[in-house]
């Protein structure tokens, strides 16, 4: 039996493998981490290695994550091989995306943005069907208490898979920005009072929503000004506020039912008012998706609203 286990990390874009590398190392110590930044190294590192564990993004450019997971299980059904746990990440979360998947045999299904509990949970129950012993020596828990953690990962694994609602979805230089430039990372200009009033809207031509996706909330937002490397975001002001750095994702409508789904960081925050009960927020957020292919759309978007 090996002491340790695995894994391959499957994602086009840096931010969300660095993101899910460190919160497997933070639970389970000694884990071997593998990484591929397309879905075509996926397939060459799956034909030549053995992994306990594959978690792959789905929209990946060429080579998308489907593709990755049906060649997978052709190559095992040819092999007559045991089904390796495939977990797939995405930020798209409808119903035919989660059925196309279970078709093609992924064995979990996680939206993006997730948490790193959420992640945990979902690897854990993988990872117990087949090496709970090692599991248990590597989390330095009782095999009771890695069963627990696998079981409660089970009822929304299955939720998700099976029809009900899943996990909340998940090179161009900066053009100039005029007023926005301290938040939209240029540099910032001479402190000035803040104003008791709202902060301007109108940047953009005409008015622009988005969904702002955090792992446990949805906030609707007005996009005040938007390029190829980031957004300004207006949000009305909720009990939980998005936090500095936090993983998210952005829904913007492009119209005519087209939707640009964008995996995000956010940048800063600024409140919109003095009063301490002010109730919006400006919020940057920035882009983390390395996929070119996603930009086509946003571009001519953004030459017509801009």
């Amino acid at each position: 039996m090996s002491d340790t286990l695995r894994v391959l990390v499957v994602d086009d874009a840096s931010f969300i493998r660095d993101l899910i590398k460190r919160a497997l190392r933070s639970q389970l110590s000694g884990i071997q981490i593998d990484e591929a930044n397309d879905g075509r190294r996926a397939q060459s590192m799956l034909n030549r290695n053995d992994y306990d564990l594959v978690l792959c993004d789905w929209e990946m450019p060429d080579v998308s994550g489907l593709d990755v997971l049906i060649e997978l299980r052709q190559g095992e059904k040819d092999r007559q091989a045991e089904r390796l746990p495939f977990i797939m990440v995405t930020s798209r979360g409808d119903k035919s995306h989660v059925t196309q998947a279970v078709e093609a045999g992924v064995s979990d299904y996680i939206g993006k943005p997730f948490t790193s509990d959420q992640l945990l949970r979902k690897v854990i129950r993988q990872l117990a069907k087949n090496h709970k012993a090692t599991l248990q020596k590597m989390m330095g828990k009782s095999e009771r208490s890695v069963s627990d953690q696998a079981r409660s990962a089970a009822n929304n694994s299955a939720a998700a898979l099976m029809g009900g609602s899943p996990q909340p979805p998940k090179a161009a230089p900066a053009q100039d920005m005029g007023g926005a430039s301290a938040l939209m990372g240029g540099a910032a200009p001479a402190a000035a009072p803040v104003k008791e009033t709202k902060a301007k809207v109108g940047r953009l031509k005409r008015e622009v929503r988005a969904d702002l996706r955090l792992p446990d909330v949805t906030f609707s937002a007005l996009i005040e000004d938007l390029n190829l490397t980031q957004a300004l975001l207006r949000v009305e002001r909720q009990k939980r506020l998005p936090q500095l750095f936090e993983q998210a994702a952005l829904d913007i409508d492009l119209g005519g039912e087209r939707m640009a789904r964008l995996n995000i960081f956010v940048f800063s925050l600024q409140a919109t008012s003095t009063d301490f009960d002010c109730d919006s927020l400006l919020v940057n957020v920035r882009w983390t998706d390395e996929d070119p292919t996603k930009y086509e759309d946003l571009s001519r978007f953004i030459a017509r609203v801009r």
